[in-house]
C-alpha cells in the first residue's frame, strides 16, 4: 500500500511525496518549512475547517506575505489535506474551495545590453577561482538554466557526439537537451576527456545552489555594479535576448523547459518593454510637439502555475 500512515500525519505525507510523487528535495523542504512555521500537528489536521483555513490566509496577509506566496501555501495545504482525505484522516478538504488570490504579474528583472557586454568583455584573472566563477556565470547566462540545474550537471551529461548538454534536474523532474554553443565545444570536449563521468561540471565549491547564488551576486556586482542579482536574473536575461533576437516562443519554451507556453509568453512583454524604452530614447521630440501615443499595458493579471 503506497499510503503508509505513520505516527505523524506530516511525516506520512512527506514519505508519500518522496516515494510516490518523487518530488525534489527543494519541494520537500518547502513543505517541511510550512508545517513547522504553522505548527502543524495531528490535532491541528483534525480540527482545521474551512473558516479556520480562511483565518490563516488573513493572518498571512496581515504579516505582509505577497498574494503569490499565500497562493503557494494554500496549494501546499490543499495537497496535504487531499492526502489526509485519501487515507481517511479527514472527511473533507478545508482548502478545496478557497480561490487563489489575484496576482499582478511583475515583469522579470533582466540585465541591460550594456551589462551583458561588460560580462562578455570582462578580463578575468588567471586563477582557479576566477576560472570557476566564469564557468558558473557562463552556464547560467548562455544556457538559461536554473540554479538547481546548473548544480546537477555531471560530465556524463555532456553529449559530445550530439554536441548538447543533458539537463536532468529541471522543475518537476523534466529533462531536456540544450545545444552547445560553438565557442564552448572545445572546452566541453576537454572536460569530457579529462574528468570522470560522475564528476560534477561545476567544482565542489560551487556544487551548491547557495554558493552559486553568492558567486552570481558577488561577481555581477563587481562587473556591472548591479546589486542583488541572482541566477534567475541571468535566466531572464537569456530569454529576453532570445526574444529580442527574433526566436519563436515555442523554441524558447523548449530551451527553458517550461510546461506551459503561457509562462514563456511573459517574456514577450519584457521584449516590448525594452523596445518601448529604446523607442522613446531614439524618438525624442520637442516639448512643443505631441509625444508619440504608445500605450502598452504591462500589468496584466497573470496566474502562473510554475516558476519561470
Amino acid at each position: 500500500n503506497m499510503y503508509v500512515v505513520k505516527k505523524s500525519y506530516t511525516d506520512s505525507f512527506i514519505c508519500y511525496q518522496l516515494a510516490v510523487k518523487n518530488h525534489s528535495h527543494y519541494t520537500i523542504d518547502a513543505y517541511k518549512s510550512l508545517f513547522t512555521s504553522c505548527k502543524v500537528t495531528n490535532k491541528f489536521c483534525i480540527k482545521l475547517n474551512h473558516d479556520k483555513a480562511r483565518e490563516m490566509i488573513w493572518q498571512w496577509s496581515e504579516k505582509g506575505l505577497s498574494p503569490s506566496t499565500i497562493n503557494k501555501y494554500v496549494s501546499r495545504f490543499r495537497a496535504f489535506f487531499k492526502y489526509l482525505q485519501i487515507i481517511g484522516i479527514v472527511n473533507s478538504n478545508p482548502w478545496s474551495k478557497i480561490p487563489a488570490l489575484k496576482v499582478h504579474s511583475h515583469l522579470p528583472c533582466f540585465l541591460s545590453k550594456s551589462d551583458i557586454d561588460k560580462i562578455y568583455t570582462y578580463k578575468w584573472n588567471d586563477t582557479i577561482a576566477d576560472r570557476q566563477d566564469k564557468l558558473c556565470i557562463s552556464l547560467l547566462l548562455n544556457y538559461g538554466i536554473s540554479v538547481s540545474e546548473a548544480a546537477a550537471i555531471k560530465i556524463k551529461h555532456l553529449d559530445i557526439f550530439r554536441k548538447s548538454i543533458f539537463i536532468t534536474d529541471g522543475k518537476g523532474k523534466k529533462q531536456r537537451y540544450l545545444p552547445m554553443l560553438l565557442e564552448d565545444e572545445d572546452f566541453f570536449i576537454t572536460m569530457a576527456n579529462t574528468r570522470d563521468s560522475e564528476d560534477f561540471l561545476l567544482p565542489s565549491r560551487l556544487n551548491n545552489i547557495y554558493q552559486i547564488r553568492y558567486v552570481v551576486r558577488k561577481r555581477i556586482e563587481q562587473i556591472c555594479s548591479k546589486t542583488n542579482v541572482n541566477p534567475r536574473t541571468l535566466r531572464h536575461t537569456y530569454a529576453t535576448m532570445l526574444i529580442n533576437n527574433g526566436m519563436s516562443i515555442n523554441c524558447i519554451r523548449e530551451l527553458l523547459g517550461h510546461s506551459s507556453i503561457a509562462t514563456t509568453q511573459l517574456y514577450s512583454n519584457v521584449g516590448i518593454a525594452a523596445l518601448k524604452v529604446s523607442y522613446n530614447e531614439a524618438f525624442r521630440r520637442s516639448t512643443t510637439h505631441a509625444s508619440p501615443s504608445i500605450e502598452i499595458n504591462l500589468s496584466v493579471d497573470y496566474q502562473r502555475e510554475e516558476t519561470i
